[in-house]
């Protein structure tokens, strides 16, 4: 094929190449991220299957920023029906997509989750989409709902799609230590 006389000529104008650079740069969401950085008390409630009690257990959360603050990062420790229980999430903006990303895995499986969504407009809430994968009920849709009381405290409500019907699978009420 033969090449136009423009062909090597850049594509975008300079202008352009700068908006992209722009953007490969952490925004406001990733300051607003950032408001998470220190070490957490957490207080959990799981129910595991609807109707029946639920079960309540506590850990802990630290969380620091990876490259520069584009992500924060999240481990946890606490444990799950008396065994110990260890988990890390990553969460992002990505300013491209312009939507939060998640990833967590943990200790008592081998799957991945994957969540992506959006703030509300106060900027204090943040609802993210995505699937899993559960032991007992395979891939499942999952929904995760962050509330921002305050600096110091926030909310993170988990639900899961099964057949066709969403329920509320944790709730962790996360309180600042330092």
């Amino acid at each position: 094929m033969k090449s136009s006389p423009t062909a090597s000529k850049k594509s975008n104008p300079p202008t352009s190449e700068q908006a992209a650079m722009d953007l490969m740069k952490p925004g406001p969401e990733h300051a607003q991220l950032a408001k998470t950085i220190g070490a957490w008390k957490v207080a959990y409630t799981q129910w595991m299957k609807e109707g029946a009690e639920p079960t309540k257990a506590t850990g802990q959360a630290v969380f620091t920023k990876l490259f520069d603050g584009r992500f924060i990062r999240e481990e946890f420790k606490g444990d799950f029906q008396g065994k110990p229980f260890t988990g890390i999430g990553t969460m992002g903006f990505d300013r491209v997509a312009k939507r939060f990303v998640n990833t967590w895995y943990d200790s008592m499986g081998t799957g991945i989750t994957s969540t992506n969504g959006t703030s509300g407009a106060n900027g204090k809430d943040l609802v993210l989409l995505g699937t899993m994968t559960c032991p007992m009920r395979g891939e499942m849709n999952v929904r995760h709902v962050y509330v921002h009381q305050s600096d110091d405290e926030f909310t993170l409500t988990m639900y899961g799609e099964s057949a066709g019907k969403e329920s509320k699978s944790m709730e962790l009420v996360y309180t600042r230590q330092s």
